[in-house]
């Protein structure tokens, strides 16, 4: 069975933003534990206290 090229594209595509996003929760995480920084986008902290 052959996938279309936009489909393939789509998982590739796919891949990357989880890649991104696993990523930038680490920065974040190094930055909030290790470093003290607490960072917050639209009024709402990037990592919850609890």
């Amino acid at each position: 069975m052959l996938h279309s090229p936009s489909f393939d594209v789509e998982i590739k595509s796919y891949r990357e933003q989880q890649n991104a996003s696993v990523e930038l929760i680490q920065i974040i995480s190094n930055l909030w534990y290790n470093q003290a920084v607490e960072l917050v986008l639209f009024r709402e902290q990037l990592v919850d206290e609890k």
